[in-house]
């Protein structure tokens, strides 16, 4: 009983960090988009029309392994579950069941060609978190039958098989998945779309960087990576964009237009009336309140102490002092 209460908390705990970072828009190579709680698509672009420049001191790498310097489309058996592993793992072998997604992938309708969907669940009734192709199966999978059934098979990744013994966060996957799709294997799967904030209004921008800098500062401080460089390097920009936009909305007065989380769960904000009581003023923050509250992050939520949280910390103090000194 104790242990399936145990897993049961691992995969709430997987599914509340697929939620955050469901919300998390602006990356290079990828976007997402939720589907109720236990579930994510993840549309992951086959050829980035920007060229990514690799060397063989930069290209990516995991422990997690590295599929992007192969060929696909990849042969089934190596990239995709055989039914007989499917059965086994989802306990109704006994009655020939596998782990089918909750829809066919022939349901499909809204994608485009330049990208490959993937939906990442977290199933109660498998107890562990699955992906399967939703588009473009062909350039990825080379089937050995004319079995349709076998487009709905789960894909055989390194990260989720070791998901049971390992604390395998959301963003681990989706890295392993950006490695497999995109073609060249790019060197930093979470690479930032700066162009994508330069594009959105003020309170957006906001938020939205806000939401990335949260995201950034989760990756480099779960392990270490082969990208965690280049992945510093965007978690500074996007925070020197983050406080940016803060100082330009308390200039101009428009923090009251930045809707609460709360705010946001009920209403929209460009649905909320002018004169609405959600729009209520903000407290005014000065810069140096919102400092004092950068030393607080780590007290903000079950953010584990160690050596990687402290120096991600201290990395973005050290970006507002050099914001407030420029």
């Amino acid at each position: 009983i104790n242990q399936k209460m145990a897993e049961k908390k691992k995969l709430n705990d997987f599914l509340s960090e697929l939620l955050k970072v469901g919300c998390v828009k602006g990356f290079r190579y990828f976007a997402t988009h939720l589907r109720g709680r236990e579930e994510m698509i993840c549309s992951i672009i086959n050829e980035p029309t920007i060229p990514i420049l690799l060397s063989a001191s930069n290209s990516p790498a995991s422990s997690f392994g590295r599929y992007g310097q192969e060929p696909l489309p990849k042969d089934s058996t190596s990239l995709m579950m055989s039914r007989n592993q499917q059965r086994r793992l989802s306990g109704y072998g006994f009655i020939n069941v596998g782990l089918p997604p909750a829809s066919p992938s022939e349901t499909e309708q809204d994608y485009e060609e330049d990208y490959t969907m993937f939906l990442i669940a977290g199933y109660a009734r498998y107890n562990c978190p699955y992906v399967w192709i939703r588009s473009n199966h062909d350039r990825l999978v080379r089937f050995s039958s004319d079995d349709t059934s076998e487009k709905d098979f789960p894909l055989q990744l390194k990260t989720t098989s070791a998901w049971k013994d390992k604390n395998i966060p959301p963003w681990e996957i989706i890295a392993e998945l950006v490695t497999i799709c995109t073609t060249p294997s790019p060197p930093n799967p979470f690479a930032v779309d700066f162009d994508y904030f330069a594009s959105l209004p003020l309170p957006e921008k906001f938020l939205a960087s806000g939401a990335m800098v949260s995201f950034l500062k989760k990756v480099l401080v779960s392990r270490n990576h082969s990208y965690d460089k280049r992945v510093r390097n965007d978690l500074q920009h996007i925070s020197e964009i983050h406080f940016r936009a803060l100082n330009s909305l308390m200039k101009e007065g428009q923090l009251s237009s930045v809707p609460t989380p709360s705010q946001q769960a009920r209403v929209p904000v460009e649905e909320i009336h002018p004169h609405s009581p959600l729009r209520k003023p903000h407290p005014a923050y000065s810069l140096y309140t919102c400092f004092i509250m950068m030393l607080a992050l780590p007290l903000w939520g079950p953010v584990y102490c160690n050596y990687h949280t402290f120096k991600t910390h201290c990395f973005l103090i050290s970006t507002y002092v050099k914001f407030m000194v420029s």
